[in-house]
């Protein structure tokens, strides 16, 4: 049977009620008793633990733990740094041994011992033989109503512990218990964040693999078996350069492993990697070095196959090729049909100097001459000669750059002209 609480308390215990300690239990998320507590949260406690035994004049200010994952030992967290206190920091002592935290954990009440040498009920009290008599604690709950541990005061003589100072070492539990629901909310906040980014690093379109310092693989995501073919079980522990990386490319993903860790840059490059199957897949990569913040380093590797990507560029590049083809064969054909237009154009006016010509010579050796025929054959070669020269001015004009010119035309004379040329 458990010793009686105290009796003629000041104030209620808060915090204890069944019901309560249900409901806040349905609406935590995540496993409080295995949330540890920082380092700043223990050098506040240490300093409460402090003033508790320098304000209450005791020896021993303590704040104990109930250890998970078996509940069988409490530790001891913060301990006053008082002299006489036989408590150190860290010590762990057994929940079958009768001690005085023991009684408060298991009773989930406070506990007040004004002189355990004269109560039969404490005179086997395993603090007796460190010289500890007297005592006064209060269960610390974590907000979902576990137990949590204690905070208490001790003696080595026998003390009532004043309502002032009980009420003291109260508010000093509700500081605790106020750290603690702190804590699990962090905690809550932290477990929602770590689920949204595991759900994110499921659902991203690209495969990332976690690495260590090693460069061996701790984590990948769906897409990864996707691009590369190993399952999760089958990567995981294993070298990423050697069971992705093609034997030509060893040497170039080492590299890139070492640049990310050693300058601790983020960068993107274009490369080649293999899947399972020994088949190259082009692939672009981006390395993310995570600091470590006093932990394990760890980086990321980011992988988006660029199969279709690389597919695109070559059909585009392949288009343009055919395209400057095209072009350059409609370039041959206009320069055909331009050349059979050039050729028309100067043809005329070159035949009928020629036929003029010809006509000249046989008028100058007919007996007797025709000299008035000449003169004529003359003037006709002399304008044959200078539509050659005409048709030559306007196809430099054309492929020059000057702007073009405009000059008056003889409708009469161009319909004359296209009528000789047809």
């Amino acid at each position: 049977m458990w010793p009686k609480p105290l009796n003629q308390m000041p104030f209620r215990l808060r915090g204890d009620d069944p019901a309560e300690t249900l409901h806040r239990g349905r609406a935590m998320k995540s496993d409080s008793s295995e949330i540890a507590i920082p380092s700043d949260v223990l050098r506040k406690w240490q300093r409460i633990a402090d003033l508790l035994a320098n304000i209450v004049h005791v020896p021993s200010g303590v704040v104990c733990k109930l250890e998970p994952p078996h509940y069988t030992h409490y530790k001891i967290l913060a301990s006053s740094n008082s002299e006489g206190n036989p408590f150190p920091v860290d010590d762990t002592f057994s929940m079958n041994i009768g001690t005085f935290c023991e009684t408060v954990i298991k009773s989930r009440e406070p506990l007040l011992v004004v002189n355990a040498l004269e109560d039969d009920q404490w005179k086997q009290a395993p603090e007796i033989q460190v010289g500890m008599v007297s005592y006064l604690g209060f269960p610390v709950v974590w907000p979902d109503g576990r137990m949590f541990g204690t905070i208490c005061v001790l003696d080595d003589k026998a003390n009532r512990y004043s309502d002032l100072y009980q009420e003291l070492l109260l508010h000093c539990r509700d500081v605790l218990q106020a750290d603690l629901q702190t804590l699990v909310r962090f905690g809550d906040e932290l477990e929602d964040q770590k689920a949204h980014l595991s759900e994110l690093f499921a659902r991203v379109p690209e495969a990332v693999i976690m690495i260590d310092r090693d460069f061996r693989i701790r984590r990948v995501n769906p897409e990864f078996t996707n691009i590369f073919g190993y399952m999760a079980e089958e990567a995981i522990g294993h070298g990423i350069k050697e069971l992705i990386a093609p034997d030509d490319l060893l040497e170039e993903a080492e590299g890139f492993l070492y640049r990310m860790f050693e300058t601790a840059e983020t960068f993107a490059v274009e490369t080649v990697r293999r899947r399972k199957n020994g088949t190259r897949v082009p692939v672009s990569l981006i390395c993310v070095p995570v600091p470590s913040h006093g932990g394990e380093q760890v980086g990321y590797v980011i992988y988006r196959d660029m199969t279709d990507t690389k597919r695109l560029e070559d059909e585009q590049r392949r288009y343009h090729e055919i395209q400057l083809e095209l072009a350059h064969a409609n370039r041959i054909a206009t320069l055909g049909q331009l050349s059979a237009s050039i050729a028309h154009e100067l043809n005329q006016p070159l035949t009928g100097i020629i036929t003029n010509c010809s006509t000249c010579l046989r008028m100058l050796t007919s007996d007797p001459q025709d000299l008035h025929g000449v003169r004529e054959a003359v003037r006709r070669t002399m304008r044959d000669g200078d539509r050659a020269s005409q048709v030559i001015t306007r196809l430099r004009a054309l492929f020059s750059n000057k702007k073009p010119a405009f000059e008056p035309v003889g409708l009469n004379e161009a319909a004359r002209e296209v009528v000789a040329l047809s």
